[in-house]
């Protein structure tokens, strides 16, 4: 993941090795890590963009989710996304949502 300011800069990235799993476990993963390294750095105002509009329905979804297989990182997302002060959440392609990296010689 990258964390960046409003004006797009860089901040941080980060990274997890989580083995083999689905593209959604992967970004709640991704989510809940960002999260509390916003947190930690003391950034509480996020708009978190997803290039899977599918992971934003299921944690926009509002119902039940105990028999869920990713039920625990769900508990961490919501306690986490209590501790800010604004949260939005957006869709954004795949294109929009990478981070070029230029080598400058």
């Amino acid at each position: 993941g990258i964390l960046r300011d409003e004006q797009g800069h860089w901040i941080c990235c980060f990274t997890r090795r989580i083995g083999s799993c689905s593209s959604l476990e992967a970004e709640l993963w991704g989510l809940c890590d960002g999260l509390h390294i916003a947190i930690q750095k003391g950034v509480f105002k996020l708009c978190i963009c997803f290039d899977a509009q599918a992971t934003i329905d299921l944690i926009n979804y509002t119902h039940d989710l105990s028999s869920h297989n990713f039920y625990g990182l769900f508990c961490d997302y919501r306690c986490l996304m209590t501790q800010l002060q604004e949260r939005h959440l957006s869709h954004v392609f795949r294109e929009a949502n990478q981070r070029r990296i230029l080598w400058l010689n």
